[in-house]
């Protein structure tokens, strides 16, 4: 992947490290450099925690306080579509894939063609390239015949592919939200306030974030509960968990309300509240996502399975941890009030029990809308990201499901250009 995320990159340092960042690539980033009361407060709080400055979080090292960097150019953020040329492609807005059609070659089973859910036909001439994501494309593979034996037998689909992993292994970052009541709302440094917008007009652009702060847990803390999910963590099977020091966690300390509060918070955006969110980037759990019916039009059952690990419960507990131990030093406490509880509930500090950081993680956990892992690379598909058929053989069929931008690069165009409509 890193050839293409080179390719697609246009950093926004010239002196960056030219080994890991591409700078003639037709999506900006932009550092966010907002002048904002909250801004060196917050970096100097985490300081004070031990955490360390990261010049650069995007040049394979995320670990520590780092700018948040997004895709931003000339006050426009950059979807694929908007960075790419896309006239020389014929896209079709409004249209659902309901299969693709499989033909027996001797080259194997070979993807030929696309039907959508309102029986227009499409034929390919090269290759077939499913790019649904995370979520719908095993419900495609699926309704193709590329499954599990009790799936598609139990939805009456005649297989083509025995892949028994295709649905499995779904894998979410999961994190916790919490809000902070402002000291002094009438500063209107809080999304919400009169005049907030006229006062930072920066925000207009991108998140209500300035920093992007990435954390691993310490061994200790991670072997209470890898030794009850795993059989083995030391010698040379160690657990990558702890094999060397990993992102475990992300946070975030926002001047608004990091997504809609949840049933039991009585807030509004009225700019007297900020939030923050910690993020477990490295869950064990594993959820699926099955299908009900063989109607394409039908949603399908997703089960996440988020925090059924005892590793994951350690990861989030930590990182909520080490959250209030920010939100407890002076630097902030300049600022907040204290934190807005939920009904029935009791505030969080960094010396709550597991008990009262589990309770809290159960009842008001969300997902950060990450979702991966249907069609691993080694068990649904190959390294050239090729539906494996189990028999010697792999499917000519390209399963692309991670960056949607990676679709409309100059080498994917090579393949489409006057080939494929669709």
């Amino acid at each position: 992947m890193f050839p293409y995320f080179r390719r697609s990159e246009h950093f926004h340092d010239a002196n960056g490290n030219a080994t890991q960042h591409g700078f003639d690539g037709p999506i900006f980033t932009a550092p966010i450099d907002r002048e904002h009361p909250l801004r060196l407060p917050v970096r100097k709080a985490f300081l004070d925690v031990g955490f360390n400055n990261n010049a650069d979080a995007d040049d394979g090292y995320p670990i520590g306080i780092a700018a948040w960097i997004e895709n931003w150019h000339n006050a426009v953020r950059q979807p694929a579509g908007v960075a790419y040329d896309l006239s020389s492609v014929q896209v079709m807005a409004g249209c659902q894939a309901h299969r693709v059609f499989l033909s027996d070659t001797t080259e194997g089973k070979t993807a030929t063609g696309v039907e959508l859910i309102d029986g227009r036909q499409f034929r390919a001439t090269k290759e077939v390239i499913i790019s649904c994501g995370a979520l719908r494309t095993p419900q495609v593979l699926i309704l193709s015949g590329i499954g599990p034996t009790d799936v598609t037998s139990s939805l009456k689909i005649t297989q083509h592919v025995n892949s028994p992993s295709v649905g499995q292994h779904l894998h979410d970052h999961c994190s916790l939200v919490q809000f902070w009541k402002l000291k002094n709302p009438e500063l209107g440094i809080a999304m919400g306030a009169p005049d907030f917008f006229s006062n930072y007009p920066k925000f207009l652009e991108g998140m209500p974030v300035n920093w992007i702060i990435t954390g691993t847990v310490p061994t200790a803390e991670l072997q209470t509960g890898l030794l009850i999910d795993v059989e083995s963590i030391d010698g040379e099977n160690q657990h990558p968990q702890i094999k060397v020091p990993q992102a475990h966690t992300e946070f975030t300390v926002a001047c608004s309300l990091l997504g809609m509060p949840r049933p039991g918070y009585e807030l509004s955006t009225d700019g007297t509240h900020i939030s923050s969110g910690v993020v477990n980037l490295l869950p064990i759990s594993r959820g699926t996502v099955k299908l009900a019916a063989s109607n394409p039009q039908d949603d399908p059952l997703i089960d996440p399975n988020h925090f059924a690990t005892n590793t994951d419960k350690c990861i989030i507990r930590a990182g909520v941890r080490r959250m209030m131990q920010v939100m407890e030093t002076p630097a902030m406490k300049n600022f907040i009030d204290g934190e807005a509880v939920p009904a029935g509930g009791v505030p969080l500090t960094s010396t709550s029990s597991d008990e009262e950081i589990d309770d809290r993680v159960r009842q008001f956990a969300n997902t950060w809308y990450h979702p991966a892992g249907m069609a691993a690379m080694g068990k649904v598909v190959d390294s050239e990201l090729r539906v494996m058929v189990f028999k010697g053989c792999v499917l000519l069929m390209q399963v692309l499901c991670l960056l949607p931008f990676l679709l409309i690069s100059k080498h994917v165009f090579t393949l489409w250009r006057n080939k494929l409509q669709i």
